[in-house]
């Protein structure tokens, strides 16, 4: 399951902008809301948490900035492409909540398999032993699968074990988020006061979607 995710997320991020690709990222969130409460029942559905949803989406959209956000008719496949791992990303949250795995469990069996996998394809459609890779390369590489993959997963496991599987979802909207935040830092890129704005919405409607109707007294 999860691996149709990591081979249908680069096909299509070759196919549409990056800052539309990082807007689908809300996808995972909402997917894993709507499932979890309206067919599998394990939370109670609240208009009030479906509209934080969409609050935070829109909050996403006003932090990178809706004029970057446009795609053209060769870009539909991609974005069905894209949709469709996301939602299968949502199933896998899911199904690991319904399990119930140890987090590091989940988390060691994840990497081992989605590496055998990738590794495969690599094999099937590229030419990986004849690339050399300079040191800077090999250097982000690892630090990418150790932090911002491994360690990921391990957070993510974690979460959804302890806080839920909404919860855990919620870090969709902040994946884009994150990513311009660090670019700030890292890249000395500015952040306007529209971003701004957009990171207080996409907070409310995070805490829309994960504040719990109060019981109606009898």
């Amino acid at each position: 399951m999860l691996g149709l995710f990591f081979i249908a997320i680069p096909e299509a991020e070759e196919r549409i902008p990056a800052s539309l690709a990082s807007l689908m990222t809300c996808i995972i969130p909402i997917s894993t809301f709507l499932i979890a409460t309206l067919i599998l029942r394990w939370e109670k559905f609240a208009f009030s948490r479906l509209g934080g949803g969409f609050i935070a989406l829109a909050g996403v959209a006003m932090f990178i900035g809706l004029e970057k956000i446009h795609f053209g008719v060769s870009q539909v496949v991609g974005v069905g492409i894209m949709f469709f791992g996301f939602v299968v990303y949502a199933v896998f949250l899911l199904y690991a909540r319904a399990c119930q795995f140890d987090p590091y469990v989940a988390t060691t069996g994840t990497m081992v398999y989605v590496t055998l996998l990738l590794a495969v394809a690599a094999f099937a459609l590229e030419q990986p032993l004849a690339l050399r890779p300079g040191k800077e390369v090999v250097l982000v590489t690892v630090i990418m699968g150790v932090l911002s993959t491994g360690a990921a997963y391990a957070v993510l496991n974690y979460l959804i074990v302890e806080a839920g599987v909404v919860f855990a979802s919620t870090m969709g909207y902040f994946i884009p988020v994150f990513a311009i935040v660090t670019s700030y830092f890292l890249v000395g890129d500015s952040i306007s006061w529209l971003q701004v704005a957009g990171l207080g919405l996409t907070l409310v409607g995070a805490w829309l979607v994960n504040r719990k109707p109060e019981p109606v007294a009898a």
